[in-house]
């Protein structure tokens, strides 16, 4: 243990990555892993999978999903890529029950609420299509809607959603929302959803783009309340980014970890 932990102190990942690889143990393996997690492993498609090799090489399912859970933050919160992040949650499910979870009380609990999450962001990207389709604005505008609320009330019960849990973020519902009013023609619509978000306290300016918001309130002839007396970078609005229902700017190169394999893998022995 103490040549693998004066190799991470010298950082040389390559190296990290081989010792970890021959030595096949349990604890080299983990800590391989937990120092690989220090590195931006976001911008790197090939350092998540490394990552998540290793965690279940280990058998190490508890830090296993909670990086898939990482993943998933991470899509959402920094890439708005609700695609990406839901099959980072369906990994951490597959994880758990691969590995027998659900055996104990804090293992369903976990397990229910892996599950509880992916429905809801699976709600998002289904709502998301159907919007994007619209044959039926109405009853779209419906399901978005009953969307909305969900999100809203597990935002208040986990108090801070962007970081106590993996969640559907009710920012960007609502601008799902506007940005199909909007594209339908209802400028007033969009204004009136601008102003409901505003007053639900949910700042506009990370969830729509500020082009949207000039547009729509020309188009209607109005001025936002959150907007009287200043203008839109006053509303804390986002310059010169296109943050629209499709997701952010987000690297093609990267996709979430693939699902681990099986866990009774021989091959790997514990230390």
């Amino acid at each position: 243990m103490k040549a693998v932990k004066a190799l991470l102190l010298s950082g040389d990942r390559e190296k990290i990555v081989f010792f970890a690889g021959v030595s096949r143990a349990r604890e080299v393996y983990i800590l391989a892993a937990n120092y690989l997690r220090t590195l931006p492993w976001q911008d790197d498609a090939d350092l998540a999978k490394q990552i998540a090799t290793f965690y279940q090489k280990a058998k190490a399912i508890d830090h296993l999903v909670a990086f898939y859970e990482s993943v998933a933050r991470a899509e959402i919160d920094e890439f708005r890529d609700y695609d990406k992040g839901l099959a980072a949650l369906e990994n951490a499910i597959a994880a758990l029950e691969k590995a027998g979870g659900g055996g104990d009380a804090a293992a369903n609990a976990k397990l229910a609420s892996l599950r509880q999450r992916a429905a809801l962001v699976g709600r998002f990207v289904e709502t998301r299509a159907r919007l994007k389709i619209a044959p039926d604005a109405q009853a779209s505008l419906a399901a978005a809607r009953d969307l909305l609320a969900d999100a809203t009330a597990a935002a208040r019960r986990d108090g801070d959603a962007a970081t106590a849990s993996v969640a559907v973020r009710p920012g960007d519902v609502y601008a799902m929302m506007i940005e199909h009013v909007y594209a339908r023609g209802d400028a007033n619509g969009a204004c009136d959803l601008l102003e409901e978000m505003s007053r639900e306290g949910v700042v506009v300016g990370p969830y729509v783009d500020d082009h949207v918001v000039a547009a729509a309130t020309r188009d209607a002839g109005r001025t936002l309340s959150f907007l009287k007396g200043g203008g839109v970078r006053d509303s804390g609005l986002v310059q010169g980014v296109t943050l629209g229902i499709d997701g952010g700017v987000v690297d093609e190169e990267w996709s979430p970890p693939p699902p681990p394999e099986d866990f009774d893998d021989d091959d790997d022995d514990d230390a």
